[in-house]
Parts: structure tokens; C-alpha cells; sequence
């Protein structure tokens, strides 16, 4: 089905499998007010400027890593976040769907009285990867300063125990650190030709997996696969 087969009746569906088209109409009509109810993924929750009055989250696990697994708290936040359009409203509506053992972590959470943490660190080389092929990174240095801009960078000086950083650490060992986690996901991206060794810039497998969303650990493998592989291969049952 085309995902914008039901935007004639004011709902639509959203995820990161739909056609490119397909999305862009589904946003567009959105934005404009012909579409009024979104069923989407969590991918929405990211890169998507799409404001609205009430977000429903249907169940706090998504499949990852092939099996259920709740949702970071950082992502639930970015969810939730989509509640509220200053221009429009005065207030906005966000309901939690979850086990009855969660409740209290998700009041304690959305009342502001439980810090969260970021993930970014886990998922930085594909992110980073990204941020090459869009030309954000050119080099170690813009790498390092694009890092320091983020959410993460905020709460490794907060929390430095939480991501292994030695307590009391000066400005001159957080450099050092993110220089280092930089040169390193940079060296593994250039290891598996994702990224040039001239110059910091996507090949055409790197343009791919950002593309398509694809995790460093698939693609390395994928890169890794001989003509004509069989599909135990390919799956790395094999």
C-alpha cells in the first residue's frame, strides 16, 4: 500500500521504508492541514520538524537488535517533544502508553525530576558517517567541533562516569577524548572505504549507508560479501 493511500480521509502513515515521495506528501499534507492524524515510527521523533497537538506512544519498546527493547529516554523525549506548536496552542497533550512497572520511571521522567542520558556515543560512527556525506565534516577538527555541539558532549562534562570519562577531568582531557573518539570512527570509516583517505568525504557505499540508514556493523559486513553470496550469506547465517 502507498503511504499516502489514506490521506483522503485525513490520516496517513509515516515510516523510514516509505518512498521518498511518498513521505514528502505525507509531511507536506500535514503542514498544510489536510492530513490531521499521523501513524508513524519513531523515526518521525528525528530530523522531521512536524509540531503537533497530541502525540500517542503506543507501547514504549520498538525491535532493535532483533528483539523488544524499550526505547532510550532520550528518544521517548524527542517523541514527546513533537506535542506543542507555540504558534497555535496554548497547551498540548502527550500520553505514555506502558507496563504498569514503567509508570513511575515515565512520571519521574517527563516531570523533569530524572536526568537522562544521551546514546549518541553508541551510534556516533553512523552519525558521523552522515555528517561527512552531507559536507558538515570536512576534517578531524570540524569533527571534533560538530561533537561538541551535541546533547552528548553536554552530558559527558555532567556525567563523565557514565561514559567512561575520569572524574574531575579538565577542559583539555574532554578535547582529547572526543579527538580521539573522532580519529577513531573516522580511521574505521576510511578502513572499510566509506570514506575517502584524501579528504574527508563519503564514497559511494558511504553515501549509501547514510541513505538508507544503513549501521556500520551491517555494512562492514555487507562490504565483506562475495558476488553472487547466498542468502545464508547474506543474512550471515552462513
Amino acid at each position: 500500500m502507498r503511504g499516502t493511500a489514506t490521506i483522503a480521509t485525513g490520516v496517513a502513515f509515516h515510516h523510514a521504508g516509505l518512498d521518498p515521495a511518498d513521505r514528502h506528501t505525507v509531511e507536506t499534507g500535514f503542514l498544510q492541514g489536510q492530513v490531521n492524524i499521523i501513524c508513524c515510527t519513531s523515526t518521525l521523533a528525528v530530523g522531521v520538524n512536524l509540531p503537533c497537538h497530541m502525540v500517542i506512544i503506543k507501547n514504549t519498546v520498538g525491535w532493535q537488535d532483533g528483539g523488544c527493547k524499550e526505547y532510550s529516554d532520550l528518544e521517548l523525549m524527542q517523541m514527546l517533544g513533537r506535542a506543542g506548536r507555540p504558534q497555535f496552542d496554548n497547551s498540548a497533550i502527550a500520553i505514555i502508553l506502558t507496563k504498569k512497572e514503567r509508570v513511575s520511571h515515565y512520571e519521574k521522567l517527563v516531570s523533569g525530576s530524572e536526568s537522562f542520558e544521551s546514546c549518541l556515543h553508541l551510534n556516533l560512527i553512523d552519525h558521523l558517517n552522515a555528517e561527512i556525506g552531507l559536507g558538515n565534516v570536512t576534517d578531524i577538527e570540524s569533527a571534533v567541533r560538530w561533537v561538541a555541539g551535541t546533547f552528548l558532549f553536554v552530558r559527558l562534562r555532567r556525567n563523565p562516569t557514565y561514559y567512561k570519562l575520569k572524574e574531575g577531568a579538565n577542559k583539555n582531557d574532554e578535547d582529547e577524548m572526543l579527538r580521539q573518539i573522532c580519529e577513531k570512527d573516522i580511521r574505521l570509516l576510511q578502513d572499510c572505504d566509506l570514506v575517502s583517505t584524501e579528504s574527508l568525504k563519503s564514497t559511494q557505499f558511504g553515501d549509501a549507508m547514510a541513505r538508507y540508514y544503513v549501521r556500520f556493523e551491517t555494512m562492514k559486513t555487507l562490504l565483506t560479501l562475495k558476488p553472487q553470496s547466498s542468502m545464508c550469506q547474506i543474512v550471515g547465517n552462513d
